[in-house]
């Protein structure tokens, strides 16, 4: 697992330390939430820019936690246990200015 460090200390999540396999599965797992029906794992891997035996590795960690739904024609769709993470941040008390053109306009570098 490669790691990024960084010498600050700040509380920003750019300056912290990350995971690159995680990283990588938060791109694919958005990816797929941002699509209509659902991604094969090679549009995946040229979308998110990994390799295809990469982007299998984790889809296959993703679909085995439960994370993802394996479809018809391979199609990978987000799984019932992401439904958790959704309820639970639906159920936030969110201040007014949060929208979701606010949480897409996230930072994504790394």
């Amino acid at each position: 697992m490669a790691a990024t460090p960084t010498s600050s200390k700040s509380d920003e999540p750019g300056s912290q330390t990350r995971i690159q396999s995680v990283t990588r599965a938060v791109q694919l797992l958005v990816a797929i939430a941002e699509s209509d029906d659902g991604m094969t794992a090679k549009d995946l891997a040229g979308h998110v820019g990994l390799s295809l035996p990469t982007t299998y590795h984790l889809l296959t960690t993703l679909w085995a936690e439960g994370m993802l739904m394996k479809g018809d024609r391979r199609f990978f769709r987000l799984g019932l246990e992401s439904a958790i993470i959704a309820e639970s941040f639906r159920r936030l008390e969110q201040p007014a200015s949060l929208s979701s053109s606010a949480v897409r306009g996230r930072g994504t570098d790394g």
